[in-house]
């Protein structure tokens, strides 16, 4: 069984959210083939265009990020997960720049979107070229990142920026950016304005809840209710 996974997943989950609102239209960008473009069909989203063309019709293509989950059947949780690689190449990446249309859109005078969501999970497609483009915009800029210097967003306007405990402990330059969110897994989330906490949010604990892709929901559910 194949899942869209990463910022695929994220938009799924958006439009999953959404519900049949025809008239928030979602647009997604990133490196991915035509086998995974299939996965898209019928959920009203816009992809640009493909970057890869799949030579097998019934599985991904090994140039994109592939994630393989073993999960037990009896509990239905994650034992391990193995990836295909870390990053994408340098020549990926040039080619997605090439052939995909959020640069041109992002520098349009126009601005056609009314948010954007960044899904940074470090894997060389977010880089300073498309932060710079992030810097012209004046609508709201939803960011998951897992890169460490969190300076590198703070010229972006109206910016909102999620990470986790763990990435905000190895972080620097935290208190540089103006909105800050850091869940906190089984005891919420903080938010931090200017560098200064000024509110926490409490979770509800589940017991045994599978919490393999969970910062991708949460990222969802806080640009979720932004859009309504």
């Amino acid at each position: 069984e194949y899942r869209l996974g990463g910022a695929a997943n994220v938009i799924m989950n958006i439009r999953s959210l959404l519900g049949k609102d025809l008239n928030k239209k979602l647009y997604f960008s990133s490196i991915i083939s035509s086998f995974t473009e299939k996965l898209f069909n019928n959920n009203r989203i816009k992809i640009d265009d493909v970057v890869f063309t799949s030579k097998d019709p019934i599985s991904p293509d090994n140039r994109e990020l592939i994630k393989t989950r073993i999960i037990n059947t009896i509990d239905n949780k994650q034992v391990v997960r193995v990836d295909n690689k870390k990053k994408y190449t340098t020549d990926d990446v040039t080619l997605f720049k090439k052939r995909c249309f959020h640069r041109e859109l992002l520098t349009s005078k126009e601005e056609p979107f009314n948010a954007i969501c960044v899904v940074d999970y470090d894997k060389g497609v977010v880089d300073q070229e498309l932060i710079k483009s992030l810097e012209c915009m004046k609508i709201p800029v939803f960011i998951d990142t897992k890169k460490n210097d969190l300076s590198i967003w703070k010229n972006i306007e109206n910016c909102y920026i999620k990470i986790n405990s763990k990435e905000f402990k190895a972080s620097i330059n935290a208190n540089t950016v103006k909105n800050l969110i850091v869940t906190l897994g089984k005891d919420g989330a903080e938010y931090y304005l200017n560098g200064a906490i000024c509110a926490t949010y409490k979770n509800y604990e589940v017991e045994g809840a599978d919490v393999v892709g969970c910062r991708r929901h949460i990222f969802s559910t806080i640009f979720n209710l932004y859009a309504s």
